[in-house]
């Protein structure tokens, strides 16, 4: 049964990406409008980017820290400094999706912008250190853990892949399609893990949030957004039992506009699940 949705924040974004709630605030990304967004102490701030931020997270410090289009920075008392740089950088690739993961290490993966070649890879930085974890990646999206389990979207192929993930060596095993997207022209994007171990799977150009079975890739429920292209989610709230859901405006056209005039914003629901702790970035 679906749940019902509230707007969030009525800011709009071409597109609407890196959900990420701490206590301190709600934040996001919109990557093409390059600009951040942050809640804090019931103030939204926006902060202009040269390059595209794609990913947000917290250090242990409170810091934000976030992907550009070529390696990983941070703000330190409002001034943007880079933590590490992509060596292996390439002409037509940038980073995307990224989370960090329970030993504080900040994962993220890199796209081909015409999202046509699987030149892009998925990388892991520990303490400024990034470590390559796979490659032959098209569209680096989603990304959670549950222990010993990884699971993965590379948009393209449609899939949530679920790999075996051995944490200290930083290594993924296997790649089973637990789930695949049927519907034409619909693509796997952002997702987020609950409490119980199941998957929130963001829709581009589904319309809906999925709740995906962790162990049968069944569809456990869904949340039906009034816009098009859902592009992530992630808890929050002071219980972890809001779902914060980012959208996009990407190549809305006049007809698209008037069906869908909140494309673009941020809602929440209650799902009727809590999420996971937030996982901060150990410097």
């Amino acid at each position: 049964m679906s749940k019902s949705v509230e707007l969030a924040f009525d800011e709009v974004s071409i597109l609407g990406e890196g959900p990420c709630w701490s206590k301190i605030g709600f934040a996001w990304v919109d990557i093409l409008g390059k600009k951040i967004w942050q809640e804090v102490d019931g103030e939204l701030k926006s902060y202009e980017m040269e390059m595209m931020p794609s990913s947000l997270a917290y250090d242990e410090s409170g810091n934000l820290v976030f992907t550009l289009n070529d390696g990983f920075y941070r703000f330190e008392n409002g001034v943007l400094k880079n933590i590490k740089k992509l060596e292996d950088s390439q002409e037509g690739l940038r980073f995307n999706d990224g989370k960090v993961d329970d030993l504080g290490r900040y994962w993220a993966g890199t796209m081909d912008m015409k999202e046509v070649n699987p030149d892009g890879s998925l990388y892991a930085m520990d303490q400024g250190v990034i470590f390559k974890v796979l490659d032959g990646v098209t569209t680096s999206n989603g990304l959670c853990w549950d222990e010993n389990t990884f699971y993965y979207v590379d948009s393209p192929t449609k899939q949530i892949k679920k790999y075996y993930y051995d944490a200290d060596a930083m290594t993924l095993v296997g790649g089973d399609v637990l789930f695949e997207v049927k519907e034409q022209d619909v693509y796997p994007d952002g997702m987020c893990i609950d409490e119980e171990g199941h998957l929130w799977l963001a829709l581009w150009n589904g319309y809906k949030v999925l709740r995906i079975h962790s162990q049968t890739g069944e569809v456990m429920d869904e949340i039906v957004l009034p816009c098009k292209k859902v592009t992530s989610c992630c808890f929050g709230g002071e219980s972890k039992d809001e779902l914060y859901i980012t959208t996009a405006s990407y190549e809305m056209t006049e007809d698209d506009w008037k069906n869908y005039p909140d494309s673009g914003k941020v809602f929440k629901c209650k799902p009727g699940v809590k999420g996971t702790h937030l996982n901060l970035y150990k410097n």
